[in-house]
């Protein structure tokens, strides 16, 4: 963490990062968050393409902070997950995101509290109703806020579509539609 303190501030100070992509702007945009703020968000809800799961995996250990996107086209489910919102038991119940355990690091899924398949499963006697999946096992599907728990799914329903929108208002609102900031401290610095 310390070496990518480092790089940030080398990288910023230089007044390089008019040339990075997307991605490459969260890990320094929390950097300053905390810097001059003393403050970063738990959630941050994103665009699919801006980052990849190394990114996001330094978020959440580094940061402890969740990193919600919609899953790509292209990126395979990974069991229990049968559908981006939606996640399954080997034998077809529904389950519902119980709890993350920082310690050993799971995210837990359980059966609800009536499931209609659990009765008549041929397994019911042995199973335990809930399953673990570590998060680094995808870090899309499981990070610190699951893809298929409620409230990862509402964000993406309900705040996602405003994020653009939102930074559009403001850029214009700020007169800000013809400039290029190539730097994170400028931006910062406009922006606040």
């Amino acid at each position: 963490m310390a070496a990518h303190r480092a790089s940030v501030r080398d990288t910023c100070a230089a007044g390089q990062l008019g040339n990075v992509a997307a991605g490459g702007l969260l890990r320094p945009s929390l950097h300053w968050c905390r810097r001059p703020l003393g403050w970063w968000p738990g959630i941050i809800v994103a665009a699919m393409g801006y980052l990849s799961a190394a990114d996001k995996q330094a978020v959440r250990t580094g940061w402890q902070c969740a990193v919600v996107t919609k899953l790509r086209a292209d990126m395979k489910l990974v069991p229990p997950d049968v559908s981006a919102a939606h996640v399954e038991c080997p034998q077809g119940q529904r389950l519902a995101w119980w709890e993350y355990e920082p310690a050993s690091g799971p995210q837990w899924f359980r059966a609800p509290g009536k499931p209609e398949l659990c009765a008549h499963c041929w397994e019911a006697a042995r199973c335990p109703r809930h399953f673990g999946c570590p998060v680094g096992q995808h870090e899309t599907l499981f990070g610190l806020l699951p893809l298929a728990s409620r409230l990862a799914q509402r964000l993406l329903r309900q705040v996602r579509p405003g994020i653009e929108p939102a930074q559009s208002f403001e850029k214009n609102q700020l007169g800000l539609g013809q400039m290029l900031f190539n730097s994170l401290r400028l931006t910062w610095q406009m922006s606040l």
